[in-house]
């Protein structure tokens, strides 16, 4: 028996071999392949690490465009937030201006009426004569309220 469980052991052995050789020739040609391939996916993994450097380089421009852009939406809100700071001051103005066409156009109407079936030298003395008036004089004038509304009547002065 001892005979045949030797037998047997190397007929196992035998097999196990068999078994060993055609899995390593599959191996083989599977790490065949893979060599195969192997350049191909460098070729891959060299493009994916470009593409990455480029992805980056790009992240960090769209960075720099986004502190600008807020950059500029701050001096546009800095803008307009004058323009409506002159905008008010000049509707103050134009208010006030009509207030006072208003008053002179009064005023020039009422000297007209008084003036009117009056002889021309009469009317000349009339108009040299001091005017007295129901109407209390004039407030005097707060001072401007903002160094805009100082230069925009500054501008006007000038222009008169």
């Amino acid at each position: 028996m001892s005979a045949a469980l030797s037998l047997a052991f190397d007929g196992l052995a035998t097999v196990l071999l068999v078994v060993a050789i055609v899995y390593m020739m599959v191996l083989n040609r599977r790490f065949g392949r893979l060599r195969e391939v192997k350049t191909e996916l460098e070729r891959v993994l060299a493009a994916f690490g470009e593409a990455t450097a480029k992805a980056e380089a790009s992240i960090a421009q769209l960075r720099s465009a986004s502190a600008e852009a807020g950059r500029l939406d701050k001096q546009d809100r800095e803008r307009l937030d004058r323009t409506l700071s002159l905008r008010d001051d000049l509707t103050f103005m134009l208010e006030r201006g009509n207030t006072l066409a208003d008053r002179l156009e009064a005023a020039i109407r009422q000297g007209r009426e008084r003036l009117q079936g009056v002889a021309p030298e009469e009317a000349a003395a009339v108009i040299r004569a001091p005017r007295q008036s129901a109407e209390p004089a004039a407030p005097p004038r707060p001072p401007p309220a903002s160094e805009t509304e100082q230069v925009l009547l500054s501008a006007l002065r000038r222009a008169r």
